[in-house]
């Protein structure tokens, strides 16, 4: 396990998106467990930010609510 500190929460969310989306890079057809609550909604934002600046293609990913 690696633990990361930053200064801001918004720097430990942009940090977890580039993580997330390294991870999932050449995933033709991942299935995305998605946590409720206030915790993660940076990493969403952020990960949205990035969808919508065309940097991520999440058409062929699935997506389950895990709350």
């Amino acid at each position: 396990m690696q633990i990361f500190i930053r200064d801001s929460y918004a720097e430990l969310s942009a940090l977890a998106a580039s993580h997330f989306m390294e991870l999932l890079s050449g995933k033709q057809h991942p299935l995305v467990c998605v946590a409720s609550g206030d915790s993660p909604s940076g990493l969403y934002k952020e990960l949205v930010n990035r969808k919508n600046a065309g940097e991520m293609d999440v058409q062929h990913w699935d997506f389950l609510g895990l709350d």
